[in-house]
């Protein structure tokens, strides 16, 4: 099957330079030298540590093709490029696109009301800071989850629940570790609308 992949150009067999983790720089292997790796149990199952380090990657077209196929762009609209986007909207799509990106907590990018405000001032003060990424979540290209433990799962938080849920002190999470509060995320077809716009 690796030959076949090889062969049809869809991988690539590098040979690492560093010890440490293989680079997109490291050089393909080809010719007689491919089909003696591709064919040799040595090279992939280890046994000792004299054999040269080898992987597989996809090359650049290839993997920009599996990940239009996987995330395609949509028929029309998108996110503003990046000369359009305001420092607001900039933030909170960097937010989304990071898989460490949360919007409250102690790593949170959003600023949080103050506990003896009345839920009337909590959300005047959500909105505005929310308000950039409610149409995408809206459009379904953003989902915005709920984690209320590290060892627990999330709930998924509807677009017209957003403000009022950022609103309450309860989903905050201020003064706990990493991986509990609100994040959001690319759905699939976010995915797709992001890497075909981004600029």
């Amino acid at each position: 099957m690796a030959l076949e992949l090889a062969g049809r150009g869809l991988i690539e067999v590098r040979a690492a330079e560093s010890a440490w983790y293989p680079r997109p720089v490291d050089p393909v292997v080809s010719g007689p030298e491919l089909l003696r790796v591709l064919t040799d149990p040595d090279r992939w199952i280890r046994t000792t540590g004299s054999v040269r380090t080898l992987w597989l990657s996809a090359p650049e077209a290839v993997r920009a093709r599996w990940q239009a196929d996987a995330h395609p762009a949509p028929e029309s609209g998108g996110f503003p490029d990046h000369a359009a986007r305001t420092p607001a909207e900039e933030e909170l799509f960097v937010c989304t696109a990071e898989a460490s990106g949360w919007l409250t907590g102690s790593f949170g990018i959003l600023d949080g009301p103050k506990q003896e405000w009345s839920h009337a001032e909590r959300v005047a003060w959500v909105e505005p800071q929310i308000a950039p990424l409610v149409p995408y979540v809206e459009r379904g290209w953003v989902e915005v989850r709920y984690v209320s433990g590290a060892e627990e799962g999330y709930r998924v938080i509807a677009a017209d629940a957003l403000v009022s849920t950022l609103a309450d002190p309860g989903v905050r999470h201020e003064d706990d570790d990493w991986g509990v509060g609100i994040t959001p995320v690319f759905t699939d077809a976010g995915l797709g609308a992001w890497r075909n716009g981004r600029a």
